[in-house]
């Protein structure tokens, strides 16, 4: 809720907190059941292990996002979705193997005893020719 805040205030020198509370107030309604104490209490201990993440930048009494950490998620999702890539394109090879070998047992499956015999009889000779 914190970083959905501060990315919607979209302040240049970083949002303050009362700032991120207001806003995490109107526009959360499970928030408005929550004491003001508890939280004060837990956006402030939020916004202090994002600062200690990395995830947020303190500057003066304001947080702003910080853009290392953005970029570092934005490599990571580049590099999953490179992954996803890669498997899609080795699940389709392996489903096209599958198709080929299925069309080859049903031509098979469909020749006359005379088509085996005479394909039988091909591959052995090829085994022959190539000792």
């Amino acid at each position: 809720m914190a970083h959905d805040a501060i990315v919607s205030l979209k302040d240049r020198t970083g949002s303050s907190l009362p700032a991120i509370s207001k806003y995490i107030m109107a526009n959360n309604e499970h928030v408005k059941n929550a004491t003001s104490n508890m939280f004060k209490s837990r956006l402030s201990s939020a916004l202090k292990a994002g600062v200690k993440e990395g995830r947020f930048a303190k500057v003066k009494n304001s947080f702003k996002i910080n853009p290392e950490w953005t970029k570092k998620q934005k490599a990571a999702m580049k590099a999953k979705e490179a992954a996803k890539k890669r498997a899609g394109k080795q699940r389709q090879k392996e489903l096209d193997q599958k198709k080929e070998e299925l069309a080859k047992q049903k031509a098979e499956e469909e020749m006359s005893p005379e088509q085996r015999k005479k394909k039988k009889y091909d591959e052995e000779r090829k085994k022959f020719i190539q000792r």
